[in-house]
């Protein structure tokens, strides 16, 4: 126990009022004591003043259940068996903060082995080098001096000097157990050599092999992502398959659209993906469902990969024929428009089409719009009669013969497939 004077004082001979000059005053105390000092705003559950800048993004997850525990006068707490805490609430300007100090070590972190599965080692993401870094800065105290720099922080702060401030033993067992099954899992993850989640190089191996329209890579890296211990962002096990999974498939439509597929056909992937993705009930369903929209982007951008490619030999006349087509897919298209748009004859159009894509033009034009019909058959709610006008097709039935031909089934056969098939 620690006897004060029962008596009031002031810092520099004025009443502290301002969250300037309490945040002053204990840049002045860390100085003096070089105990850590934080002051945490209760309203933004953040830090908004510590004595380092790494030091509060490696405590700042501790805080918030440290702090609900003060009050105005100090108190203490001790975090995983060793590390200690003190702190008091203090009223600024019409908003509340928790001034805390500490941690302090009362064990020498780096001959306690605990040190390895606890707070500071989780806040740094297992890096060992970055902990270490730290604690080379970080004071190791008795009990006694660390309750008498707290009897001073609140004087400077307050102004008021305390009468008695104790250390009582019971708060020794009040933290014990903070995060400690988190913490003890990345520990264990960290010393058996395992990711906790996916690595960014992995990520970029997938997304590398989508935008290049690589299906055997993409196959392979699927068959392994299982492998990979991934961070849980919910208890609910279907639930964070759910998120991961989502997270993932945001990545892969934004890949395709930057590879040069057709933005609205991305984005309607996409939202066929969340869409059945909500029905899932199971992890194996969960990822059957991922690993079927990925290839599928993939082949897309294989196709498009293969047809930019095929296209680089094309002549001129003919590259403004396959631009206008592109951009006309869901109109009426006639070889006399494509013409005029190329500045040549039909003839001359039709005879340097079929030498340079190897099809004559109407077929092609034909084939374009059933492959948009076939996205829209897979992935939307549309009606086969609302996909027949959306392409411009005279009728239904004429669009029906057409399908047919280029596929060898009808639109609602085609559709079907796919509905058997999930």
């Amino acid at each position: 126990m620690h006897n004060y004077d029962n008596r009031e004082s002031v810092w520099g001979g004025v009443r502290m009022c301002k969250t300037d000059d309490l945040i002053k005053a204990l840049r002045i105390y860390y100085k003096c004591t070089e105990c850590y000092a934080s002051l945490y705003d209760f309203k933004s559950s953040e830090i908004i003043m510590s004595c380092e800048e790494e030091f509060s993004e490696i405590f700042c997850a501790s805080y918030s259940r440290i702090c609900s525990h003060f009050s105005k006068e100090p108190s203490f707490v001790f975090v995983n068996g060793f590390e200690m805490y003190s702190g008091f609430v203090v009223e600024e300007e019409g908003r509340e903060y928790a001034v805390v100090l500490g941690p302090a070590f009362t064990a020498d972190p780096f001959k306690d082995k605990r040190l390895y599965g606890k707070t500071l080692y989780m806040a740094a993401n297992g890096d060992t080098e970055k902990v270490k870094s730290f604690l080379y800065h970080a004071s190791i105290v008795d009990k006694s001096k660390f309750v008498d720099n707290t009897g001073l922080c609140y004087f400077m702060t307050t102004g008021k000097v305390l009468k008695e401030l104790e250390y009582k033993e019971e708060a020794d067992e009040r933290f014990k157990d903070i995060g400690r099954t988190i913490e003890q899992s990345m520990f264990e993850m960290r010393e058996e050599g395992i990711d906790n989640f996916y690595p960014l190089a992995r990520q970029d191996m997938v997304l590398d092999c989508v935008r290049r329209g690589n299906l055997h890579g993409v196959k392979q890296l699927l068959s392994d992502y299982q492998r990979h211990n991934v961070f849980k962002w919910s208890r609910d096990d279907i639930l964070n398959y759910k998120l991961i999974y989502t997270s993932a498939m945001v990545l892969v439509y934004r890949t395709s659209v930057e590879a040069g597929m057709v933005e609205s056909i991305s984005a309607m992937i996409f939202k066929s993906f969340c869409d059945e993705l909500d029905d899932c009930n199971s992890y194996s369903q969960i990822k059957s469902l991922f690993d079927r929209i990925i290839i599928d982007y993939t082949q897309r951008i294989a196709d498009i990969n293969m047809e930019k490619h095929q296209n680089i030999h094309f002549r001129p006349i003919v590259k403004n024929a396959l631009d206008y087509i592109n951009n006309h897919l869901h109109e009426n298209i006639t070889v006399s428009e494509i013409s005029c748009y190329c500045s040549v004859s039909e003839s001359n159009l039709r005879k340097k089409f079929k030498e340079d894509v190897g099809e004559n033009i109407i077929f092609y034009i034909a084939k374009q719009k059933v492959s948009e019909a076939k996205t829209l058959l897979r992935y939307s709610d549309y009606s086969i009669i609302e996909i027949s006008e959306y392409l411009s097709f005279s009728s239904q039935s004429y669009f029906t013969n057409v399908f047919k031909k280029v596929c060898g089934t009808t639109p609602a056969e085609y559709r079907n497939s796919f509905e058997i098939n999930r």
